[in-house]
């Protein structure tokens, strides 16, 4: 069921391959590290185009130049000041014209930072407009003003390194965040279209059921359950959400937890393969090696 403002749902075009990324121990080396991480970055016209995918979300403001960014078979123009926000799982690539490069500061949070950064337990408002990507909810932030001077703000705050400066760079990342949400409620106001944002919601919830219990023996029948809906429904509206069923984001989000302990820890592999749910070694193996590109024991060097 398309969204408000979805485009034409296109193939990757055939420059574009994919290429999986792994942050995790440049951004979070250690399971006490923040669940948020800024830096600025260049993309210069020079570079080697590939659709990059990884966990994760993000909120990015263009400092200087234009360009364009391809999101899962669209592309948005980007100018200065341009906000936009997107989730790093969907296939995206950025393009410069001629010698021009992109300067861009980019605030990368964790999925579960921002499902716990609801006022009371189970609001999923501001991890909704990230799900809606995937319906074809445009990642242009309308009036960013105001969000890229909290993006600025948490960046300063970051490189001053102060006493609480990771307390204080989120509560500004936080408000981007509650930004990001005010526009994709008003855009959802204007389009009368409740039943897609239903959809959007359901998804959403049944994401937090499973990353509260993704290391537990849950199928298709419990998460329905935590969502009041039947299975076949859950089975229905995930997939066209989400472009993968429940259970195959469930193993997803287990391969990105063990990336984070294989990163933070010296626990044998089978420990951690069982901490995240995998019933065997060996199923563990096939799936990270599927979902990554890379063998479990490759990631710690």
């Amino acid at each position: 069921m398309p969204g408000p403002n979805a485009p034409h749902r296109a193939s990757l075009p055939p420059r574009l391959a994919f290429r999986r990324m792994h942050f995790e121990r440049q951004w979070y080396p250690t399971p006490r590290s923040p669940r948020f991480y800024m830096e600025p970055y260049t993309i210069a016209s020079d570079r080697v185009p590939g659709a990059e995918v990884f966990a994760g979300v993000e909120i990015d403001l263009v400092l200087s130049g234009r360009g364009g960014f391809y999101l899962d078979g669209r592309t948005y123009e980007l100018a200065p000041g341009t906000v936009f926000f997107y989730d790093c799982m969907i296939p995206h690539d950025f393009t410069t014209p001629g010698p021009d490069k992109l300067e861009l500061l980019g605030a990368h949070m964790l999925v579960d930072a921002v499902i716990a950064a609801g006022p009371v337990p189970g609001d999923l408002r501001l991890y909704e407009p990230f799900v809606a990507l995937r319906s074809g909810f445009s990642p242009l932030v309308a009036g960013p003003e105001e969000i890229a001077g909290q993006l600025r703000d948490a960046w300063e705050i970051c490189r001053s390194r102060g006493p609480d400066w990771d307390l204080l760079a989120w509560s500004r990342v936080h408000a981007a965040l509650t930004g990001v949400r005010a526009g994709f409620a008003e855009m959802v106001a204007e389009q009368r279209n409740p039943s897609w944002l239903q959809h959007t919601s359901l998804a959403a919830a049944a994401i937090e059921f499973i990353h509260q219990r993704y290391a537990e023996p849950i199928g298709l029948e419990g998460i329905a359950r935590a969502c009041a809906c039947s299975v076949s429904s859950l089975s229905h509206v995930f997939s066209q959400v989400m472009h993968v069923s429940p259970i195959e984001y469930r193993n997803r989000l287990r391969v990105v937890r063990a990336m984070e302990l294989l990163c933070g820890s010296n626990e044998k592999l089978s420990r951690i393969a069982a901490q995240v749910g995998f019933e065997s070694l060996s199923q563990f193996h096939d799936l990270f090696r599927r979902v990554t590109g890379r063998t479990p024991a490759s990631v710690r060097g």
